[in-house]
């Protein structure tokens, strides 16, 4: 018996963007592409079908229902990939045929991020988080998609969190906290804890994950010691990477170590605490690898752990 779940349309839009994805990475497996003449419709409908088969050929041999066919998704997926391959998706040339990414940390951002994306040319991927978004800036806070910014410059010294702090401007570091998204929140609370034990901090914003703001976040890891990434993503090929990138070009020689999900595909659940604590997003995971990167003797010091009613989340 066949498993459809497509039938919510809100979850229809999400499952048709992922599903193009899924189309275009066959295609481009398998060796299939347009042709001169710019048309798709063969290639995509084709590896359409053959992503949809071998999904269910996974799920049934790991004693999982298949999934139904549902024209709607599939109808959706084709024009999305179609558009896709049009707008040459996976170049990374910026401007003008590559993608911008942003990937917001706060509420406060939300609002504003719409009108300044519409400035960029190309496409822009902005992600949300679903559900509860911290409010970590204040309302006069203004989002910049041209520079990370420095909200923790050095030990007891915090930069206005409304235009965030220019490079250099903190004292020299013993850690290097450049977290994006629904990161940032936990960095500020691991480096609140570490300042707390004599561990200077510096923590670094970076809503803009591509192109990347090279200039801030060298000067913050030269002024550093460690230099560790988080991000609720993949550590491979997103801003770990990245940081790694302008790390090893600009020969800065200095530890790094990337928070966030391994090269793993991640499962989903009821409650987003069980997801933090199982793929190593919380707090005490920063605590803990800034500690074990600067060698501290005995045990890190233990994150506070805010309180939450029932039903919500608490992202550190």
């Amino acid at each position: 018996m066949g498993c459809n779940v497509f039938s919510d349309p809100v979850r229809l839009v999400y499952c048709g963007c992922d599903l193009a994805v899924g189309i275009l990475t066959t295609i481009q497996r398998v060796g299939r592409g347009g042709n001169a003449s710019g048309t798709h419709d063969l290639d995509v409908r084709g590896a359409a079908a053959q992503l949809f088969a071998l999904t269910n050929l996974d799920r049934t041999s790991n004693g999982r229902r298949a999934l139904l066919p549902d024209d709607r998704l599939s109808t959706m997926a084709t024009s999305r990939a179609e558009d896709m391959i049009a707008r040459d998706y996976f170049s990374h040339q910026i401007p003008p045929s590559g993608i911008t990414v942003v990937d917001l940390a706060a509420a406060t951002e939300t609002p504003q991020a719409v009108a300044a994306i519409a400035d960029i040319p190309g496409p822009v991927y902005l992600r949300l988080k679903r559900g509860e978004i911290p409010v970590i800036f204040p309302e006069d806070h203004r989002l910049s998609l041209g520079r990370a910014q420095i909200l923790i410059g050095g030990p007891g010294q915090r930069a206005d969190r409304g235009e965030g702090k220019a490079a250099g401007d903190g004292n020299e570091s013993k850690v290097a906290l450049i977290a994006t998204g629904m990161m940032v929140a936990p960095a500020l609370a691991a480096a609140t804890v570490l300042q707390a034990n004599d561990v200077a901090t510096a923590v670094v914003n970076v809503p803009v994950i591509k192109p990347l703001d090279t200039n801030t976040v060298l000067a913050v890891a030269t002024a550093a010691k460690v230099v560790i990434t988080a991000e609720n993503h993949t550590v491979v090929g997103g801003l770990g990477s990245a940081v790694a990138e302008a790390m090893a070009e600009a020969a800065l020689p200095r530890p790094l170590h990337r928070i966030g999900l391994a090269d793993t595909f991640a499962e989903g659940a009821q409650t987003a605490p069980y997801l933090v604590q199982k793929y190593g997003l919380t707090t005490q995971h920063l605590i803990q690898a800034a500690w074990s990167a600067l060698d501290r003797p005995g045990n890190p010091p233990p994150a506070q752990t805010l309180p939450a009613d029932e039903g919500e989340y608490a992202p550190v």
